[in-house]
């Protein structure tokens, strides 16, 4: 009864052992609860200690409750990723705020410079009116200079004829030929109006010369005037330049930083990331090591029992390959994708692709296509307690190689491609065959 019953529960275990190591996730202790007729069997074992394994089974064979050292150092690691994770966060919120302030900051000086040099365009643009106002003056002055040179220059011939002819004797000459004193006050006045007429010329050309000189010198002033505030403008246009230019370069600086920090940050977590994954990796592999050895313990004759109760027919044949060497091939391929029907080691392969693909390397399975089924009838057949590397391990509807440790490599589905972590009970082996 005993018996029958560890039987049942070691059928159950095996199967949660398969699923687990699909998955990754820990193997709950299961705990049997013995029937009444074998209350007294377990209850002495139990409590003298010497063997528990009447009552209670654990999915992790004998490990410990505590932490081994190699779990603590590696949640030590983890928790060194995480602390080096939130400093980076850390830095990189204080980057981003900096990075935020900056380019405000730089967008402000920026808008602030473009109107500056608004502002120089269109003082440039009256200054230039300006100098054509001034251009323009000077041509004035020029002109009415001319008109008032030529006035003068007229007066003064006509005073030289008056005085070359005998100046005041010609007027008195002319005054006293006079046939009346009608005829002589024409003559007065007619002298007199010329003398006036030239001598209000002279003035008014004269003073059209002065207000287009006073004209000119204030347009002149005016025009020093714009280009002192356009110096200062320019003054502050180069300030603002080389500000642009500092704020530029410190915007430029804190985005290097950021993008270092996220760089380190990514590394770090792909760290974290690979540390987890091989850790699993590892517990995956030593459950399966663990299960494996707890499963060839129990195995006392050529004819075993696989985790699903059927048996196994097969004994120790010699191998004519290297199944290290055949083992050490196979993981090259780890990582390659899984394609029904394939036959490429790295576009894409099957199952049994893989098996014939992987020996036929080796100058084995050579012939035509092999599938699950007619490799069970392959090389010499192996016991459950007698199974080393290289071995082919045959399932319903999937075949796989055997690398030690109690696991496998094989082309297991589309999902995950080619991998070597699974247990080597992840299915009921149907025939285990050596070539």
């Amino acid at each position: 009864m005993k018996n029958s019953f560890r039987l049942t529960i070691s059928k159950f275990l095996l199967g949660a052992i398969c699923i687990a190591s699909i998955s990754n996730a820990p193997i709950p202790r299961v705990y049997a609860t013995p029937s009444s007729t074998e209350t007294s069997d377990t209850t002495s074992n139990t409590g003298s200690g010497s063997d528990s394994s009447d009552s209670t089974f654990t999915g992790s064979g004998n490990s410990s409750s505590s932490k081994s050292k190699e779990d603590q150092e590696y949640e030590k690691k983890q928790a060194e990723y995480d602390r080096q994770l939130s400093e980076l966060q850390d830095q990189m919120d204080d980057l981003e705020n900096k990075q935020a302030n900056a380019q405000s900051n730089l967008d402000a000086a920026t808008s602030e410079l473009a109107n500056l040099m608004a502002n120089i365009q269109a003082l440039a643009a009256q200054i230039a009116e300006k100098q054509q106002e001034i251009s323009d003056a000077g041509a004035e002055i020029v002109a009415a200079q001319a008109l008032a040179d030529e006035q003068y220059r007229q007066i003064k011939l006509r005073m030289k004829y008056t005085y070359e002819n005998g100046g005041n004797e010609t007027i008195l000459t002319s005054i006293l030929d006079s046939d009346s004193i009608g005829d002589l006050m024409n003559r007065v006045e007619y002298a007199s109006s010329v003398y006036e007429y030239d001598q209000q010329m002279l003035d008014t050309y004269e003073g059209t010369v002065q207000t287009i000189t006073e004209l000119k010198q204030q347009l002149e002033a005016e025009e020093a005037e714009l280009e002192v505030e356009e110096q200062e403008m320019a003054a502050q246009q180069a300030s603002l330049d080389a500000k642009v230019a500092a704020m530029e370069a410190t915007l430029g600086d804190i985005s290097n930083q950021l993008a270092n920090a996220k760089s380190a940050a990514n590394a770090l977590a792909k760290k974290k990331k690979k540390a987890a994954d091989e850790q699993a990796l590892k517990k995956a592999q030593e459950e399966a090591r663990k299960n494996t050895e707890a499963q060839l313990k129990k195995q006392q004759d050529t004819t075993s029992t696989t985790s699903s109760g059927q048996k196994v027919e097969g004994g120790n044949p010699p191998a004519h390959v290297d199944g290290n060497a055949v083992v050490a091939y196979a993981n090259q391929f780890v990582g390659n994708p899984y394609v029904w029907g394939g036959n490429s080691l790295t576009n894409g392969i099957d199952c049994s692709g893989f098996v014939q693909q992987v020996y036929s390397h080796f100058g084995y399975l050579q012939g035509g296509r092999q599938v699950s089924g007619s490799l069970r009838s392959v090389g010499s057949a192996v016991g459950i307690d007698y199974i080393q590397p290289g071995d082919i391990v045959c399932y319903p509807g999937h075949v796989a190689i055997y690398q030690g440790g109690g696991t496998i490599v094989e082309a297991q589905s589309s999902k995950t491609g080619i991998t070597n972590y699974r247990s080597v009970y992840c299915h009921p082996i149907l025939a285990i065959r050596r070539l």
